[in-house]
């Protein structure tokens, strides 16, 4: 999946121009994703809302959180802050995210683990209507180092890399 994500993010590249009148402004947005710990295999599936608001054709802000609704092993939540460059015309967008993610996720048994750290991804967005967009993107959410906690009196320091691949619809106000 990842390998068509980057495909298709190149071919909409190479395919678009920049149109310099495009929408700026609020958006809004919600979107299904699949979370990998990659060090475990674990995987998560859960449920982001986002808003942020686009300077200019170009660049941009974003806030996201998200979490699981249910499962023995989940994401309690996420909150990310990102800055967005972008890259759109009247068929299409592709974007690059950068910033920084705080997740808490419990294991089946392993306790409750903490990270924070470095976030970053790339998408491709398709015009629906004027208003709408659909994306599908590639981030990594955290890779850091974080905090087991194993029960209430004992934490241990581990590291590892949480990537995901999603797909969000947007609301451009």
């Amino acid at each position: 999946m990842k390998k068509i994500l980057v495909a298709a993010l190149a071919f909409s590249a190479a395919a678009s121009y920049a149109d310099p009148s495009a929408y700026d402004g609020f958006y809004v947005g919600l979107g299904r994703t699949q979370v990998r710990n990659d060090k475990t295999d674990l995987k998560w599936n859960p449920v982001e809302v986002f808003g942020g608001y686009k300077l200019n054709s170009f660049v941009g802000g974003e806030l996201r959180y998200g979490q699981t609704i249910s499962g023995d092993s989940k994401i309690t939540n996420f909150e990310s802050i990102y800055y967005r460059v972008e890259s759109s015309n009247s068929v299409g967008k592709t974007y690059l995210i950068a910033g920084y993610t705080h997740i808490d996720f419990t294991g089946n048994s392993d306790g409750s683990f903490n990270f924070n750290g470095f976030s970053y991804g790339a998408g491709v967005g398709f015009v629906i209507s004027d208003q709408f967009n659909l994306n599908l993107e590639y981030k990594v959410l955290a890779d850091a180092d974080g905090t087991q906690y194993i029960d209430k009196f004992t934490r241990a320091s581990i590291s590892t890399k949480l990537s995901s691949i999603g797909a969000t619809v947007d609301y451009r106000f």
